[in-house]
């Protein structure tokens, strides 16, 4: 027979062995898992598209004005170039598409003054008008073409002896609309860079113009929700068309003074062009009065819905203040005779109960008769 206490040194050793492969078995587990998921990770790493380069998105566009022959069409900005440099009279529009750093960089290209590229390198590029010069720098605010309601993107241009510079981040559809005018007229008189620069504005606010006009459906729906189906997503929506309208009065406005600086400073009298920022500075002042009507009318919405929200929680208040009301008084008598004396007379009487539970019911009908005459229920 074996020694009792050899045995249980035995059953340890044992156990211990039993509980080491145990661990060891749980770790290669382990090992294998992470090994699975790096291969699963890896796997979705190969085959996700690469990130698109931004450079590849720049769209660099030229088309060449000449006397003889009017406005051709787009190209390559390399295949104008030479021309434009060498021939008398002729000047150029390049249009870039993708971003103002390609803009920096072409402009750079094409002799334009730093100073030029160092304010058109702020953030945020509020429409605007400044000489440099020789050369003028206009900043309008054009619809985006794919984006948020009323949102709107600077679309630079830059007007230079024989050259103008158009630039934008987004695909332009003020500058689409301009190469289809150009395209019809195939051949007419060659404008001056100035007219070009101020039919890109007067396109690009006729946009903006045409976009707060259609607020106005918008207006009537959340009107008639906020009377059906009021609720905070209704206030959201205000007041994020009031923000939207306030800015496009506010670039109407910017609108005006550009138009009015270009006709101030860059035209002559019996300049041609000058009916083109009679236009611009007309539509100019109805996207100020249309904006600014829309965003009052926001406003009122805006007023309305939290004046019925207003009443509605005053009526709830109401309500519950009545309630209360009503309870004061039961809630006094539970009280009282909630109250553990030995000399409560009226604990003894057969039908205290019962008085006491008449009293508080007409209490309450009482009240409620009262309230309902006065109309707060």
């Amino acid at each position: 027979m074996s020694d009792p206490k050899t045995r249980g040194v035995t059953n340890a050793r044992v156990r211990e062995g039993t509980a080491n492969d145990g661990l060891t078995a749980l770790g290669n587990t382990l090992r294998t898992g992470i090994d699975l998921i790096a291969a699963a990770v890896a796997a979705i790493g190969e085959r996700r598209p690469p990130p698109e380069d931004p450079a590849a998105t720049v769209a660099i566009r030229a088309a060449l004005f000449e006397p003889e022959f009017g406005f051709g069409t787009f190209g390559k900005l390399a295949d104008f170039e030479d021309a434009w440099r060498r021939e008398t009279g002729s000047w150029l529009w390049v249009d870039i598409g993708g971003g103002l750093s390609e803009a920096h960089t072409v402009l750079a290209e094409l002799g334009i003054e730093r100073s030029i590229l160092q304010s058109t390198s702020l953030p945020g590029l509020p429409a605007k008008f400044e000489r440099f010069g020789e050369a003028t720098l206009l900043v309008y605010r054009e619809l985006e073409a794919q984006g948020a309601a009323l949102s709107s993107q600077p679309l630079l241009v830059v007007v230079g002896e024989g050259i103008v510079v158009s630039s934008h981040a987004t695909p332009s559809a003020a500058v689409d609309d301009l190469r289809r005018e150009l395209n019809e007229r195939v051949g007419a008189p060659v404008p001056a860079p100035i007219d070009l620069a101020v039919r890109l504005g007067r396109l690009a606010v006729i946009r903006l113009v045409n976009a707060v006009a259609e607020v106005e459906d918008v207006l009537d729906d959340l009107e008639d929700r906020v009377f059906a189906e009021p609720d905070d997503a209704i206030l959201s929506e205000l007041t994020a068309w009031k923000s939207g309208l306030r800015l496009m009065a506010r670039a109407g406005r910017v609108y005006e003074r550009v138009g009015a600086r270009i006709a101030d400073e860059l035209l002559a009298d019996d300049s041609d062009a000058r009916s083109g920022v009679v236009a611009l500075i007309e539509q100019a002042e109805r996207l100020r009065g249309l904006a600014e009507m829309h965003a009052q009318a926001a406003g009122d919405l805006t007023d309305g819905y939290l004046a019925l929200s207003a009443h509605r929680l005053n009526r709830v208040m109401q309500i519950l203040t009545v309630i209360t009301v009503i309870f004061v008084p039961l809630t006094f008598l539970a009280g009282i005779y909630g109250m553990n004396f030995a000399n409560m007379p009226e604990l003894a009487t057969r039908y205290g109960y019962f008085a006491l539970l008449g009293v508080m019911f007409v209490s309450g009908v009482v009240q409620f008769i009262y309230f309902r005459r006065k109309k707060w229920v």
